[in-house]
């Protein structure tokens, strides 16, 4: 339990952050929130630190107040994409903001867990099931930067004996995710009546649920032995997203609305896309607890109630 602990979390606002944020404070845990805006509702015992963690004077003074025992670090630029002009952008968010993060905490010194949100796309297009041994390959500036991020973690744990432990999870989701992904997408685009224009949906993708990319980060910020290590995080069972498509029509009935091929694959498309999870079990007792099925139905409740208000 994280009852009483001094928590940061930076990108706070995301969507992945918005649940963690939920469940610490749930757990009261006192809880500051690093993001570039503030984040949605606000909550009792959440104190904001509004700013860019690319600023490193204002990351210090955001640690120097908060004295965290915990971190949660998942602030990230995350366009997925091969442009040179994002390559600077991840570079400067997600490189240098947490070189920010990591030198204000050693300075601050007293931090016992820095749990840091890596992504499952440092692997590229390595042979799945993807493993922790494997040497990556990335092939977005995205992924390319959480790389970058993953070796800076494990610099700073061997060097200053930082406690950084990184997790790659696959492809979160659950109620509240913006539509900007493919599932809540799909889904809204349903609902609405709306045509929904994909690839030919032979990707093989591993979704996580919301709720256990959180237990994980949880486990992750209080399992002994995990500092220095990375770990990956997925949902347990890999599905093409034609399939995907499939249950969603199915669970709404909803057909005929979604054109299969009308969209190209991306140049860098990543076919085969599932981790294997063993050394998180292994490490730290976690396992996926929600079935993608149930966890489609739950996503879709939430839209629902979100038409009813």
């Amino acid at each position: 339990m994280l009852e009483g602990k001094r928590v940061l979390v930076t990108g706070a606002r995301g969507f992945i952050g918005r649940s963690l944020v939920d469940t610490l404070i749930a757990e009261k845990a006192a809880v500051t929130a690093l993001d570039m805006a503030v984040p949605d509702g606000g909550a009792v015992g959440l104190t904001l630190c509004t700013g860019d963690i690319g600023d490193r004077a204002f990351v210090e003074e955001c640690v120097g107040g908060c004295k965290p025992d915990v971190v949660f670090h998942l602030a990230a630029f995350k366009e997925r994409s091969s442009d040179v002009d994002d390559f600077y952008k991840a570079v400067g968010v997600n490189v240098i903001g947490s070189l920010n993060l990591f030198s204000a905490l050693i300075k601050q010194g007293g931090v016992a867990s820095v749990v840091v949100l890596g992504t499952a796309e440092e692997y590229g297009k390595n042979e799945s099931p993807f493993t922790e041994s494997m040497r990556e390959a990335p092939v977005t500036a995205y992924s390319y930067s959480k790389l970058c991020v993953t070796n800076l973690s494990g610099m700073f744990h061997g060097l200053y004996g930082l406690p950084v432990v990184v997790l790659r999870p696959t492809l979160a989701y659950g109620p509240g995710q913006e539509t900007g992904m493919f599932l809540p997408s799909l889904i809204r685009s349903l609902m609405e009546g709306r045509e929904f224009v994909m690839t030919a949906g032979q990707q093989t993708r591993d979704f996580v649920y919301i709720t256990d990319l959180v237990d994980a980060m949880i486990r992750a910020s209080r399992a002994k032995g995990a500092a220095g290590e990375v770990m990956n995080i997925g949902g347990g069972s890999a599905v093409r997203l034609l399939e995907l498509v499939g249950m969603v029509e199915r669970l709404l009935d909803r057909r005929g609305l979604v054109r299969v091929g009308g969209r190209d694959y991306r140049p860098d498309e990543i076919m085969d896309y599932r981790v294997d999870t063993s050394k998180a079990k292994s490490l730290m007792g976690w396992q996926p607890k929600v079935a993608l099925e149930e966890g489609v139905r739950r996503t879709i409740a939430s839209f629902l109630r979100r038409e009813d208000k």
